[in-house]
């Protein structure tokens, strides 16, 4: 039975002393074995991420590398947390490529944006342009109601050699403190293609 939910402090104790775990308060808790279930809104299918304890370092960024099981199938994806600023590393489905999205700002206000280097789409550049929309925000998805989230759109901006073009991507992002992502609004305009991945369940180690 899966658990929903981490808002609960533990206390466990022991003849020597008392062990206090403190609730995960970032907007992406990396703690394994921490599970996501998604599901997509287009084909039904459902992805399972689970965390590892296992670490790579990507441009310079020291990731934790999480499983993603869908259909059977298994790739590793990625995330970091550094100075406030959240990034994620995998593929992000429509056939683009194995790219860097600096996703969320856990700090910001709305209206702030930023732009990165995402690497590269079919071999040229891509960077990422991207807003913090709303934050503070409560959100219902299913039976589950999530407070403290932000959302946040991010862009990807590929060059083929006349300066970055119209977004080739465009994600919005809802993610909750304590628990993580849960919603992405994927747009490929030029497809046209629009999906919603949402979070049907997770557990928090």
């Amino acid at each position: 039975m899966m658990t929903t939910g981490c808002s609960k402090e533990l206390s466990v104790e022991t003849n020597e002393d008392s062990v206090v775990i403190i609730p995960d308060t970032t907007y992406q808790p990396l703690e394994t074995p921490s599970f996501w279930v998604y599901q997509d809104s287009t084909t039904s299918v459902k992805d399972t991420l689970t965390a590892t304890d296992s670490l790579m370092t990507i441009n310079s960024k020291v990731y934790t590398v999480f499983h993603n099981s869908s259909a059977g199938q298994t790739a590793d994806e990625y995330f970091n947390i550094s100075s406030h600023n959240y990034y994620s590393y995998g593929s992000f489905g429509n056939g683009l490529d194995t790219i860097e999205l600096l996703y969320l700002n856990d700090t910001a206000s709305p209206g702030y944006n930023w732009q990165a280097p995402a690497g590269s789409i079919n071999g040229f550049p891509a960077q990422v342009q991207g807003q913090i929309i709303d934050t503070g925000l409560t959100v219902t998805i299913g039976s589950n109601t999530f407070t403290n989230v932000i959302h946040s759109e991010i862009e990807i901006e590929y060059n083929v050699g006349s300066g970055f073009q119209t977004p080739y991507a465009v994600y919005d992002y809802y993610v909750a403190k304590g628990v993580g992502i849960i919603k992405i609004v994927s747009d490929f305009p030029s497809v046209p293609y629009t999906a919603t991945s949402y979070l049907i369940s997770y557990k928090i180690q």
